[in-house]
């Protein structure tokens, strides 16, 4: 196997551990932004975005120590929380698998 070097970063672990401020302060910016609001997402790729150049450069996909998912492949589901319709009282129902 062929060791790929990049010039342009003589040492990739120093370059993004001098990042980890900005990131830092981009998970401090997302709490301050409703949830799934434009804001928020907008911070949340750019959080995602520094991840993922990291784990390429550095070759350690827990550098910023947070596991970064897969994107989910074409032939892949992505499922969706199931609505509790018909809860008693408003009560959310369990549940219940099918195991």
């Amino acid at each position: 196997m062929v060791k790929v070097r990049y010039t342009g970063l003589g040492d990739p672990k120093g370059a993004f551990d001098a990042l980890r401020p900005f990131r830092d302060e981009l998970v401090r910016m997302s709490g301050r932004y409703f949830p799934f609001g434009p804001e928020y997402l907008v911070i949340l790729q750019v959080k995602q975005a520094l991840d993922r150049a990291a784990a390429h450069f550095t070759g350690d996909p827990t550098f910023y120590g947070g596991k970064i998912k897969p994107e989910p492949g074409p032939t892949e589901r992505v499922l969706e929380p199931r609505d509790n319709e018909g809860a008693a009282d408003g009560a959310a129902k369990p549940d219940v698998g099918s195991g």
